[in-house]
């Protein structure tokens, strides 16, 4: 093409632009674009791929940012809801995303930000007023917490107590806890995939008195703790509350270092 007339002069390939670009395109034919683009590039020409919207979500740094996630729920026809997240953040991670709640799933939470103590929510609902969704707990997997492998806590952490819990805090403190996530808990570790409990990051407890010098200090969050977060931890789970007796169940213990 270099010897051709035509195109030897930017004004000679104006004028031929049709030619030229058949010249082109059957050239551009016989290596694949992948292959081109790394040719061009080596060379300080810039390009890149034309991609289709699959080979897109399929690129590293797309799946890397979880650009697009499946959720475990249901839209019309059966299929299963995806997401996409706005983008990504230079420092940090964007909430976890969930599915849309179900009828009645955040009954409790508004109703208590607007005001509502939790005696009143109860006798509404019994009344039939309002309602509220059934929540899932770790029996609907049909096994014990204990015989789960660690990619089904995992899952039950994220689809079950995630939005049980989150629900809570909420609930109890809507601004502090508005982006209720896994690190509240597990800290950030857990986004190097250390779950382990108790967190030594979290608040430590002392049980000598039961938790009365907690109480003293803190009354609104450990009596919140205690009364709310404990029980329904322990059935989201499927566990019975701790019992200081036999030392079983779910209690305090299992997040916070509990000592003298």
């Amino acid at each position: 093409m270099k010897a051709d007339s035509r195109f030897a002069e930017r004004q000679s390939r104006k004028d031929n632009r049709l030619a030229l670009k058949r010249e082109l395109e059957a050239a551009l034919r016989t290596r694949p674009a992948k292959e081109w683009e790394q040719l061009f590039n080596e060379r300080g020409v810039p390009a890149g791929s034309v991609l289709s919207v699959p080979e897109i979500l399929g690129e590293a740094q797309v799946e890397g940012r979880k650009f697009v996630e499946q959720l475990d729920a249901e839209v019309s026809g059966g299929q299963a809801m995806r997401v996409t997240r706005p983008g990504f953040l230079l420092e940090g991670d964007y909430p976890e995303p969930a599915p849309p709640p179900v009828l009645g799933q955040d009954t409790r939470k508004w109703l208590s930000v607007i005001g509502y103590p939790a005696e009143e929510i109860a006798a509404l609902g019994a009344q039939g007023i309002v309602a509220f969704a059934n929540r899932p707990t770790v029996a609907e997997t049909k096994k014990s917490w204990d015989a789960l492998s660690h990619g089904e806590r995992l899952e039950l952490m994220k689809k079950v107590v995630a939005p049980r819990l989150g629900a809570d805090f909420q609930a109890f403190d809507a601004k502090k806890y508005e982006k209720f996530s896994c690190v509240t808990c597990h800290g950030e570790r857990i986004k190097q995939g250390d779950a382990k409990m108790p967190n030594p990051d979290l608040p430590h407890l002392s049980y000598t008195d039961k938790f009365k010098k907690h109480m003293t200090e803190k009354p609104a969050i450990t009596k919140f703790m205690m009364e709310k977060v404990e029980t329904e931890m322990a059935d989201a789970l499927g566990e019975k509350p701790f019992d200081p007796a036999t030392k079983t169940g779910f209690g305090c213990g299992n997040c916070h270092i509990v000592g003298p």
